[in-house]
């Protein structure tokens, strides 16, 4: 019995070396020094490498033989021990996929594989990206020839040694994942398929996932195949490369209609359709989770849509102008740090003058804003997407938003949802966020209630900005955040003379500290119990009790008696108390104390001309 090795040497030219390790001519490249290195291997089968970079099926097939001609008998010592690749079986074929490696066996199987780093193997494929195979091949090859795509490794190796260009999917039928029609992007395309249903089944699920992708598709069912043949069967029966083409080309264009199970619906109304871009689990899992960029820090996401809401003459619209100053300057916003960038603003029903008017006073001169005063035109949504196009602004707003869709029914749950669809494409496609200025319900209603109109506008924002004013005249927004963290209610204060909006602070807190001034004013120098004290103040008694507990824990108020009936807790101001070193009266330690108390407020001096924002006397927006 001769040994698959002694056969390789036979069918070589240029051999020099010993018996079972030499070097010869290699026969699928024309080889003028010798490259192709050939062994025994502790199995009994024949090793081979083209040093040229050939691969071996092609070596292979150039010596007229297959790749079980390389390796021993059943009946080797080393085939009954089991060393012919992990598990069961005989490995007859190597298939290179770059960072791994499918093995066939016989009988019938595959065993996928990747390198250990340590000259080993890992038998499975974890952390390994999936390619199509010969992946380089197709690259290089000419964007116009025709790529088919067979079952198998085996098929492909057969159809490149025709000199025509084909792939094929690791794992076989069923095994086709979305990613890779990407690699196939503008090709024409033939699936050959297996005759067997898997084969029918896998061709069809080829064909779906590449349809939007390919320049074409067809399916071509080669003729007298046996049950369950395949290409290879059919080219060992007499086919041929340019027989191939001639079936290929006898084949329509597959007919997408048969994909879409609505036979009702017109065939070129289905060809013009965009359909769904569909993603397997495991490649979404496999992307590197992306970043979320800010235009305003944790409020305005990159390429995100939001809602700034109140009710009429609250301030939406100057919160809004204030807002592009900030990001056209990059300078911070409410105390939060932007992404400098161009602006859009749409101002669809305030008047030019107006609207010049403050952002002058607001020092704005050369700033990248650019501004549109008037009603929208009648494709406002494309002429939107042209201005984003066109300037590439990090910020767009619609001032406000049912202006730029025009509604019939801001009601309507359904019309409201496709008005927007639009839109939130809009932002996400051109990375600009999309502010949508808009009023809030009558009431008082809070959160995504408080918008006017279909939950469909809270629902599909990211961001939702509420701005209200209170019976006080006090101006607040907060956020409610489909990413990162809400934005607490902050107390916005107008600085009358610039237009500029700034955060005054959180309103809790300002409202703690307001509280906890009256409750230091209401105690003086007396020590008295917390009925007294909030009889005293007045007013929301919960809140002058939080007070009183928060006075204690920052240390500007005693404590004293056991907190029981008839032993109730009293409480003395700390600044009642006289300090050592300091003469009692002389008013240094009041003033020390009652200043981290004190609120600052942005000075307000009413102007009749921008009524918008007005607030109270005292200066509070």
């Amino acid at each position: 019995m001769t040994s698959p090795i002694s056969n390789v040497r036979a069918l070589l030219n240029n051999v020099t070396g010993s018996e079972t390790s030499f070097k010869a001519s290699c026969p699928a490249h024309n080889d003028r020094h010798p490259s192709l290195s050939v062994s025994e291997g502790c199995d009994g089968r024949a090793l081979m490498k083209c040093h040229a970079g050939c691969q071996i099926e092609d070596v292979v097939q150039s010596m007229g033989l297959e790749m079980k001609d390389l390796y021993p008998p059943k009946e080797h010592p080393a085939f009954k021990n089991g060393e012919h690749g992990h598990g069961r079986g005989r490995v007859v074929a190597t298939y290179d996929y770059g960072d791994f490696q499918v093995l066939r066996k016989e009988p019938k199987d595959f065993t996928q594989r990747r390198p250990d780093g340590k000259g080993g193997w890992i038998y499975d494929l974890k952390g390994v990206k999936r390619r199509l195979y010969q992946l380089p091949r197709l690259q290089a090859a000419d964007p116009d020839a025709t790529v088919y795509i067979p079952e198998g490794e085996k098929d492909v190796n057969r159809l490149v040694a025709l000199g025509l260009v084909a792939t094929c999917n690791p794992g076989g039928a069923g095994k086709w994942r979305e990613e890779y029609s990407e690699s196939l992007r503008g090709r024409n395309v033939v699936i050959l398929p297996d005759n067997d249903q898997a084969g029918r089944d896998h061709a069809e699920r080829v064909a779906r996932s590449l349809i939007g992708v390919a320049a074409s598709i067809k399916i071509v069912e080669l003729p007298d195949l046996p049950d369950k043949g395949d290409v290879s069967d059919w080219l060992q029966a007499g086919g041929d490369a340019e027989k191939l083409k001639a079936l290929s080309d006898a084949v329509p264009v597959i007919d997408i209609s048969r994909f879409t199970r609505l036979p009702h619906i017109d065939n070129r109304v289905i060809e013009k359709t965009k359909l769904f871009t569909l993603t397997r689990l495991d490649a979404l899992l496999a992307e590197p989770e992306q970043e979320i960029d800010s235009v305003v820090e944790r409020v305005l996401p990159v390429g995100g849509i939001s809602l700034l809401g109140a009710k009429p003459k609250v301030g939406k619209s100057t919160l809004a102008r204030a807002l592009s100053v900030s990001v056209a300057r990059g300078e911070p916003f409410m105390g939060r740090a932007t992404k400098q960038g161009a602006v859009v603003y749409l101002a669809l029903e305030e008047k030019r003058s107006e609207i010049a008017k403050h952002f002058r006073r607001m020092g704005a001169e050369d700033e990248l804003i650019f501004i549109h005063v008037g009603s929208a035109p009648e494709e406002a949504l494309i002429a939107l997407a042209l201005a984003i196009d066109e300037h590439k602004p990090v910020l767009a707003i619609a001032d406000p938003i049912l202006k730029l869709v025009r509604l019939k029914d801001g009601n309507d749950y359904a019309e409201v949802s496709r008005a927007l669809e639009p839109v939130i494409d809009m932002a996400r496609n051109s990375g600009c966020h999309i502010m949508c200025v808009h009023h809030l319900s009558k009431g008082d209603r809070t959160g995504g209630d408080a918008i006017l109109g279909s939950t469909a506008l809270y629902g599909a924002v990211d961001t939702a900005l509420i701005m209200r004013r209170s019976n006080e005249g006090v101006r607040t927004v907060y956020s409610i955040q489909r990413y990162g963290d809400d934005l607490p209610e902050t107390v916005v204060a107008l600085d009358a003379e610039t237009g500029c909006v700034t955060a005054a602070g959180e309103l809790s807190a300002i409202q703690l500290a307001e509280a906890g001034k009256a409750v230091l004013e209401a105690t003086g120098t007396e020590t008295l119990s917390e009925p007294d004290i909030r009889q005293r103040v007045g007013g929301n008694q919960t809140l002058t009790a939080k007070a009183i507990r928060h006075l204690v824990d920052d240390g500007k108020m005693s404590r004293s008696g056991g907190g029981r009936r008839n032993d109730p807790y009293l409480y003395t101001a700390i600044s009642a108390v006289p300090c050592p070193g300091k003469a009692e009266g002389s008013g240094e330690s009041q003033a020390q104390d009652n200043s981290l108390f004190s609120i600052t407020r942005l000075p307000y001096i009413p102007n009749r001309e921008n009524r918008e924002m007005e607030g109270p006397e005292d200066g509070t927006a």
